[in-house]
């Protein structure tokens, strides 16, 4: 999401948002990925972070509990809803963090915009290296 203002969750909070979020990921049929993806958006953390759930251990140890908070780009209730329309009415995570990566960009995306492929650069490199080929004498 691009957004200035940001929103201070405790580890704890968002641990649990996420365990609730890959809860009815599953039941959905949707990967619990897509969790993960929108949380390395919203909350810029790093995916092997997310994959160790290292962010929440300080949370949940009491040790630095009090302290350990994460910024957001939206408050968590504002997440939940994204979340649901996921969810419930299968939009796309990329048009819910209104960004999609494709090849070494961050895209800006919305409802009127396409989302692309992962096809289109395959196609993109065919070419490049069309182009190459052809440049060679």
């Amino acid at each position: 999401m691009i957004m200035d203002q940001r929103w201070m969750v405790s580890g704890k909070e968002l641990w649990q948002w996420r365990q609730d979020a890959c809860k009815s990921a599953a039941e959905a049929g949707v990967s619990t990925a897509e969790v993960d993806w929108l949380l390395k958006e919203v909350a810029e953390l790093d995916p092997l972070v997310l994959r160790l759930e290292s962010w929440q251990q300080c949370a949940l140890s009491g040790k630095v509990a009090e302290n350990s908070t994460i910024q957001l780009s939206q408050p968590l209730p504002v997440l939940t809803q994204l979340w649901q329309r996921r969810i419930h009415q299968r939009c796309p995570v990329q048009y819910l963090a209104e960004v999609a990566p494709w090849r070494h960009f961050s895209l800006r995306v919305s409802p009127a915009v396409l989302i692309p492929r992962p096809e289109t650069e395959f196609l993109i490199d065919l070419a490049v290296n069309a182009v190459a080929m052809s440049s060679k004498p």
